[in-house]
């Protein structure tokens, strides 16, 4: 996969093959484990998107960990050492985001709320889910 910069926002993952650094683009910037450089040169609202973006970003992990964890088990069956042994998280915690992804789905999740929000809501039917998150929000 070849790297793409996207001009306003916007995720772009990089190819494995391509790149030892795992690194995530957005706006004008690539984000790497160590830090982060500009690409360009950015305007002001890319930099603020960017920022937003990282803020957003850790209420976003377990959401993604556990969309991550329920294709893989789609894909390979529950593999939850390998999960431990990638993310550094007990098997509880991956559990509870596994299970929460699967419950909420992807269309009902507010970026404008955290994931403990969509926690308290995800046993819930999707009417009710619909309801409590519009009122949190």
């Amino acid at each position: 996969m070849d790297m793409k910069m996207e001009s306003t926002g916007g995720i772009n993952l990089l190819g494995s093959k391509q790149y030892k650094d795992k690194e995530v683009v957005y706006a004008s910037f690539v984000l790497h484990k160590n830090g982060l450089r500009a690409v360009g040169e950015p305007s002001f609202d890319e930099w603020l998107q960017c920022g937003e973006f990282i803020n957003r970003a850790k209420d976003s992990v377990h959401f993604w960990i556990g969309d991550w964890l329920n294709f893989g088990e789609f894909k390979w069956g529950e593999k939850y050492l390998e999960a431990v042994k990638a993310t550094g998280y007990d098997i509880g915690t991956l559990r509870n985001d596994k299970w929460v992804a699967s419950m909420v789905d992807l269309s009902r999740r507010r970026d404008t709320l955290t994931f403990s929000h969509h926690v308290e809501i995800a046993d819930l039917e999707p009417d009710d889910q619909d309801r409590l998150l519009d009122y949190a929000e």
